[in-house]
């Protein structure tokens, strides 16, 4: 499906959706779900498996705590 399509579905004009994809513009959680929908996909999964990276990339930045040594 077209970025044309997927914008067509949500009711965004071509270049608001463009925005969305490449980051420029944030969804709403309206916009969200309706997205996950207009691709076929399940937005709690979605949602899921963004929570999940994001916890991951917060690990990886954490500082570690450092060893006592006795």
């Amino acid at each position: 499906m077209s970025q044309r399509e997927v914008g067509k579905r949500l009711g965004f004009h071509p270049t608001v959706y463009h925005k969305v994809e490449n980051g420029s513009r944030v969804l709403d959680v309206v916009e969200f779900v309706a997205l996950a929908r207009a691709i076929g996909a399940d937005p709690i999964a979605l949602l899921g498996d963004f929570l999940v990276n994001v916890q991951q990339d917060r690990l990886r930045k954490e500082p570690s705590e450092p060893e006592i040594s006795s």
